[in-house]
């Protein structure tokens, strides 16, 4: 063979082996590769199917045990019945009112349930509820209004009315406050304010209430007497609603008087003697910055504590307590003053040797 056609043929079957080396890896690392996106992929949809299964799970059980559910109650609390409350039960036609549901539990708790409460009305077209619990009126009449839980169920009876109520939503009385005089007489003046912001008078079907009759009493028609020293507080209740007036009756003075309020002494002998109010209820207090004199000082002294001293005596024109008539006796009086008012009291002396 032509040595020259031997080595090209040797050149072309080390190509050709070359050549298919090259396809045989090439086709070996695409198939790895291909094999590692088919994996990558399963890998990836048993993911997502594993995460909608734990979705769907969780949304089912919070479906089914969602907030005043009595199945989720901690502490194996369960719910026993259901209420309705709402600010008003009686509305006027185009009116609405928000209600809302209250769990009643065995441990004696009451809570609001914020979700999972069906909502119905017997009567859409006097009052419709929606999912919320937001009442309104449509029409005169009475509807029930529903919420459920599972199978407990409370109802609360709506009444449209054509005109929207008026209620009285405050009473005031005047005057609010007082200081009275014993036995003064004031009349109470009662004015109501309704919802539709209106005033009128009020208490023709309000009852009147003294706390200290004693102090204040009340008649039916709000007239006050002072009866005694002290505070009191008069309230006018109607349609719910309460007035109140305070009503104060101080003690005044009426009188100051001297203790003891006449004394015998003999010369040299002294009488200690104290100054009180006496106040229109019966009490007493000291006067302890009252100003003391007498009318004698050759027969009494006094000082500003109110000590009292016989100094001397005299003929007298009258017998003193047995005394004979020749004995000389002197009599003075002892007077005390003290913000306006004044109060005395008569010391008699007899010489030393004169037996009382």
């Amino acid at each position: 063979m032509n040595p020259s056609l031997k080595q090209r043929l040797w050149l072309q079957a080390a190509e050709r082996s070359t050549l298919q080396a090259l396809d045989e890896g090439r086709a070996l690392e695409r198939g790895w590769q291909r094999y590692l996106l088919r994996l990558a992929l399963t890998y990836a949809t048993a993911t997502a199917v594993m995460l909608a299964l734990t979705g769907s799970l969780f949304l089912a059980h919070s479906l089914d045990a969602g907030p005043g559910d009595p199945s989720d109650a901690p502490g194996g609390r369960t719910m026993t019945s259901l209420s309705i409350r709402a600010e008003e039960s009686t509305l006027g036609v185009g009116q609405s009112v928000q209600m809302t549901a209250e769990g009643h539990f065995n441990d004696g708790s009451v809570e609001p349930l914020t979700s999972g409460v069906g909502w119905t009305s017997s009567d859409a077209a006097i009052a419709n509820v929606d999912a919320a619990g937001l009442v309104r009126s449509q029409a005169p009449g009475s509807s029930t209004i529903a919420a459920t839980v599972d199978s407990i169920q409370g109802s609360l009876t709506v009444t449209v009315v054509q005109d929207p109520p008026i209620s009285l939503l405050s009473i005031a009385l005047v005057p609010a406050s007082n200081t009275m005089a014993l036995q003064q007489s004031v009349q109470l003046a009662a004015t109501g304010t309704f919802s539709d912001g209106s005033t009128a008078p009020a208490g023709a079907r309000g009852t009147w209430r003294s706390s200290d009759p004693a102090v204040a009493a009340v008649d039916a028609g709000g007239l006050v007497t002072a009866t005694g020293t002290g505070r009191a507080e008069i309230t006018l209740t109607e349609d719910g609603q309460t007035g109140l007036s305070l009503i104060e009756v101080p003690a005044v003075i009426e009188t100051l008087r001297i203790i003891p309020a006449a004394t015998r002494l003999q010369v040299g002998q002294s009488q200690q003697l104290s100054a009180q109010f006496v106040y229109n209820n019966g009490t007493t207090s000291a006067a302890d910055q009252a100003l003391w004199s007498t009318s004698d000082g050759k027969v009494v002294q006094v000082d500003q504590s109110g000590k009292a001293d016989a100094v001397g005596s005299g003929p007298g024109s009258a017998t003193e307590g047995g005394t004979a008539p020749e004995s000389p006796a002197a009599t003075a009086t002892i007077t005390v003053t003290q913000d306006g008012f004044s109060g005395a009291a008569t010391i008699t002396v007899f010489p030393p040797s004169q037996v009382e």
